[in-house]
């Protein structure tokens, strides 16, 4: 059976052209800074809360960093650099001087400019199991364990006024104050540093949008990870960069109701950006 359509001439010169801008972005001959690219950069300093993250990625046996920005309307990454203040300033220089800042506890994330921080208490609750195997016999990590535990659960079942801040702060700070020396020097590590970070362990017990993980931006870069594992590599910096853009407005533009045709269309028209004829952020 032969089915046959009938298509207008401009239609089928539309497709085609949107056919090789999209193949020429997808092989890294585009310019990184696409419009809609850099408007989500920029947009995310407006961002109530934002969330960061890093992650490994291969280019052609060079190892990498990608880093990751997102917010509940934005993702940007950003590749192939390193894992130092040098390397986030390449993209942030003056931080989140608007937002509240979510990460891990990597020490470069200690000095980024925000209005507020909150560290990832799954990451900080991980680190606590570890040292409940290093040391069974003690129950320092049981009881902050239980204590971030706590904090989750009246964040999520009890009234926003009615849970008890003071009484969490004042648990905490306790647990700050006990001495460790006779245990391992692990568990003094992680004390000393939420003794550093002890102003950015409950903000979201003080601020509804801000979550008690960062998971949000792990989830962003997950795509990536998939990526390394089925085919082990980028082949090419141009390649890896090409991605990033990519993934920053697809993933962009379903936080927003926008299709994926959308941002094909975008990549084919970069111009019609600065009137959001396809995009719309």
């Amino acid at each position: 059976m032969i089915s046959l359509y009938i298509i207008k001439y401009e239609k089928l010169q539309n497709f085609f052209h949107i056919c090789k801008y999209f193949l020429m972005f997808t092989s890294g001959k585009a310019v990184r800074r696409h419009p809609a690219y850099k408007k989500i950069h920029d947009m995310m300093l407006d961002e109530e809360v934002v969330g960061g993250d890093e992650t490994t990625e291969n280019i052609n046996g060079v190892l990498k960093w990608l880093w990751t920005w997102r917010s509940e309307r934005l993702t940007y990454l950003a590749g192939g650099k390193g894992r130092g203040p040098k390397d986030f300033d390449s993209e942030y220089p003056d931080g989140f001087p608007k937002s509240t800042f979510v990460s891990d506890r990597l020490p470069l994330y200690y000095n980024v400019v925000a209005q507020g921080h909150q560290i990832c208490i799954a990451h900080l609750l991980r680190n606590l199991i570890y040292l409940d195997q290093l040391d069974p016999m003690q129950d320092w990590s049981k009881r902050m364990q239980e204590l971030l535990r706590d904090a989750i659960r009246q964040r999520k079942h009890i009234d926003w006024v009615d849970i008890d801040r003071a009484d969490i702060v004042k648990r905490f700070e306790k647990l700050l104050d006990e001495p460790l020396d006779k245990l391992d020097i692990e568990f003094r590590r992680l004390q000393n540093s939420l003794r550093k970070w002890k102003d950015a362990v409950f903000t979201f017990l003080y601020n509804k949008k801000v979550p008690s993980d960062n998971n949000g931006s792990e989830r962003e870069v997950r795509k990536a990870k998939i990526k390394m594992k089925v085919s082990q590599c980028f082949r090419s910096f141009k390649g890896a960069e090409a991605f990033d853009v990519l993934h920053s407005l697809m993933d962009t533009a379903k936080k927003n109701g926008q299709s994926a045709f959308n941002v094909i269309r975008a990549i084919a028209y970069p111009k019609a950006i600065a009137d959001g004829v396809y995009l719309q952020f």
